[in-house]
């Protein structure tokens, strides 16, 4: 099959899945959201501590969902942008930053094409993102933050490792519930094969347990020895100059 060929199949694909993002959809990440439950309070820790942007970075939040990471920064007084292609998305975000006094930027637009300025912003997050795209979207989605991020700038990832018990699972439908929008996983090695490829180098690049308690703590000592436990990937890389 050629490239071409591909990329088109991938792109049908990825808007085939369009209508699985809907309030449905969003619910429970608002509840947890509103309520600051613990897994809510586990991303935002675990996010940040790949990299805390400070108050003079600018900083994209692609596939910002409710608005979690974008929220958060513009309380810290961060210039932040969030990006969604769901209108569903950006219409809860922008009713919590009014419940919340905030003013950040909301933008309706796809993670491949985001209209945004070549070399404007110091950090792009993609927390729960990658999952979410077909191989050839996210080789887009890689070459689009690429072109966006200053030279130096840094790229996020924070995603479920598809080696993982849980993982392995749901993707079998077996005591776990399948996420069907769950369409792209990747292994850490995977990831930064392919952000090397596409002009980037790996400033971090690491395994992290889940939030669940006990069972977190299990993962946190054993995930060295045991690929099954390791949960989550992350990665934070940094865009090197033009050869």
């Amino acid at each position: 099959m050629s490239d071409d060929l591909r990329s088109r199949i991938d792109s049908v694909k990825q808007e085939e899945i369009k209508g699985h993002y809907d309030e449905e959809y969003y619910r429970p990440l608002l509840e947890g959201y509103l309520t600051q439950d613990r897994f809510m309070r586990y991303r935002l820790r675990m996010v940040f501590e790949i990299y805390s942007p400070m108050v003079g970075e600018r900083v994209l939040d692609l596939g910002c969902g409710v608005g979690t990471f974008t929220l958060e920064l513009a309380r810290r007084g961060v210039d932040v942008v969030g990006l969604d292609y769901s209108e569903e998305s950006l219409s809860i975000c922008r009713k919590l930053a009014g419940e919340l006094s905030l003013n950040p930027e909301f933008r309706l637009a796809d993670v491949t094409e985001t209209g945004l300025e070549a070399e404007t912003f110091d950090l792009v997050i993609a927390a729960d993102l990658t999952e979410h795209l077909y191989p050839d979207v996210f080789r887009k989605f890689v070459e689009e933050s690429r072109r966006i991020l200053k030279t130096g700038g840094r790229l996020l990832i924070w995603t479920p490792n598809p080696g993982h018990v849980f993982e392995f699972l749901k993707q079998r439908d077996i005591i776990l519930e399948r996420d069907e929008g769950h369409v792209g996983y990747k292994t850490l090695r995977q990831l930064t094969d392919e952000l090397i490829g596409h002009g980037f180098s790996i400033e971090k690049a690491y395994h992290r347990q889940s939030h669940l308690p006990v069972w977190g703590s299990v993962e946190r000592f054993l995930q060295p020895v045991f690929p099954f436990l390791r949960r989550r990937n992350a990665v934070l890389a940094v865009k090197d100059p033009e050869s």
